[in-house]
């Protein structure tokens, strides 16, 4: 497979290797009063040597005496440089490093590495190099890079970089330099790149196809015998647009996305628009760290986000077009407050008629895992009768009148936060004295927001370790406790839906009475 040269121009590039660009390889220097060639190579080229060279390829009659404003055409190779290396700046998943040798490196924020680092990214990972210019590469998933050669020029501040991208994706940010143009590279197996702009996206889609896609600046993209320009807003992709570039997606609206989930995993769902195909998404911890922690593509306008647990999170979503194109990002903040989960309740499967005004509220309440109780005389416990946490998985209450009663129960954390509430119970209190107010029990739990969820409960005996589990299943998340032995039990719930929605719930041991 021939191998075709990505190259990156726009801030950064290794001098050894400038032959390779269309350019020539040449800072055009732009004179200053004052400048004369001695000056000019006094404080930027390696050895004043190359001042009868310079003279020569300029055109220049007197060394000493130059045009204010004039340009100075100066090969890279001929300017003061210095061995660079990249720093490792962020980090999150399953990453690793390697040398030249192939040997192992340890990764740590704020390590240098040298040229031949390979750098690799598994399932959700990705990391973020920085340049001694202050730009960054960053890696992302399923991705593997190698640092060919990095070089700076300390008199201008510039940085050259070669790297080489197997497979997967990078994004880069490079900083401008108005005093001499650095130079970067990327190469992959299918096109050569070049860069006038700040911020941009190259992936490697095959040995064949690589796909670049431009947010600032200007790229040229030169594959075999044709080259594009394609500016800001525009991407091409080698295996389809020979010549030519496509507008990229605009940043997807997300209407209809929800910023507050009380289930785990979250069902993100928004609203699709014409021309978004696909999307990639990807999830990281809100705050300073904002360590990624997902990076996906969903063929439609939805996820399930299995997320490590109660916080603030930071979503990213571009849309994707039928080229494979990805366009520009929405960002979201949102927030999941799913824990401690609300707790199972037994209670009739129908709202409880009471013959008089008592009853037993029984819930999988401990002195380890306590309950909120709530009870109000409205769905909405604006002002509940009854609002207190509870040790006891059983509390007896009085009804201070007949009508409609209302209860529901939340879990309680070890700091007195509660989680969100489970289903809301309806009592009816008829007023007479309690003569029989027995029906058929059932264990229920909250329902999920999810298209044709199915709920599996299973209850292992903590009273007898012999006893088979008991596995109840249905549409709703409420089972008949009649063929289930009194006694205390560990309980699993399993929910499933459509768009491979799964969740798993472990609780409290629960008693059964």
């Amino acid at each position: 497979m021939h191998k075709v040269m990505l190259a990156i121009v726009c801030m950064m590039t290794f001098a050894a290797h400038a032959d390779a660009f269309k350019d020539g390889g040449m800072w055009q220097y732009k004179v200053k009063p004052g400048d004369t060639l001695w000056s000019v190579a006094s404080q930027h080229l390696i050895s004043s040597s190359y001042v009868p060279k310079l003279q020569a390829s300029n055109r220049i009659r007197n060394p000493y005496r130059l045009t204010p404003n004039s340009t100075l055409n100066i090969p890279y190779d001929w300017i003061k440089q210095t061995q660079s290396a990249a720093v490792l700046q962020e980090m999150s998943g399953d990453a690793s490093a390697k040398n030249a040798q192939g040997k192992p490196l340890p990764l740590a924020i704020g390590q240098a590495y040298p040229s031949g680092t390979v750098f690799s990214t598994g399932k959700d990972a990705m990391l973020r190099l920085q340049f001694q210019d202050g730009s960054s590469l960053q890696l992302n998933a399923n991705s593997t890079l190698m640092l060919q050669s990095q070089v700076y020029y300390p008199s201008t501040g510039a940085i050259g970089s070669q790297s080489q991208l197997d497979q997967g994706s990078a994004n880069s940010v490079v900083n401008p330099n108005t005093l001499m143009p650095s130079r970067y590279r990327i190469s992959t197996p299918a096109a050569t790149t070049t860069v006038r702009g700040t911020e941009f996206r190259v992936r490697v889609a095959s040995a064949e196809d690589s796909a670049t896609e431009v947010l600032r600046g200007t790229v040229q993209v030169d594959e075999a015998r044709t080259s594009v320009q394609v500016p800001a807003g525009f991407g091409t992709r080698t295996g389809k647009h020979v010549g030519k570039t496509v507008k990229l997606p605009a940043a997807p609206t997300l209407a209809g996305l929800e910023t507050r989930y009380e289930f785990n995993p979250a069902p993100l769902r928004w609203t699709a628009r014409d021309g978004e195909k696909a999307y990639r998404l990807t999830l990281s911890l809100a705050g300073q760290s904002q360590r990624r922690l997902q990076e996906r593509e969903t063929a439609a306008a939805r996820y399930n986000a299995l997320l490590p647990g109660n916080g603030d999170y930071n979503l990213q979503v571009r849309a994707v077009d039928d080229n494979g194109l990805e366009g520009f990002d929405s960002s979201r903040r949102i927030e999941l407050r799913a824990y401690p989960l609300p707790p199972l309740v037994i209670a009739p499967a129908k709202p409880w008629q009471l013959l008089g005004r008592s009853a037993t509220l029984d819930t999988s309440a401990s002195a380890g895992h306590p309950v909120r109780l709530q009870l109000a005389d409205n769905p909405d416990f604006q002002q509940p009768l009854l609002d207190e946490v509870v040790e006891s998985p059983r509390l007896a209450i009085t009804l201070p009148a007949a009508g409609n009663w209302y209860w529901r129960s939340a879990g309680v954390d070890e700091a007195k936060r509660s989680g969100p509430f489970g289903p809301t119970q309806t009592l009816t209190a008829a007023g007479l004295p309690a003569l029989f107010s027995w029906q058929f029990n059932s264990i229920q739990a909250r329902a999920y927001p999810v298209a044709n969820a199915r709920y599996t409960l299973t209850l292992q005996s903590l009273d007898d370790a012999a006893q088979a589990p008991v596995t109840l299943s249905g549409s709703q998340p409420a089972w008949s406790l009649a063929a289930v032995r009194p006694g205390r039990y560990q309980a699993r719930l399993t929910v499933d839906g459509d768009d491979g929605y799964h969740a798993e719930e472990q609780h409290p041991a629960l008693l059964i009475p």
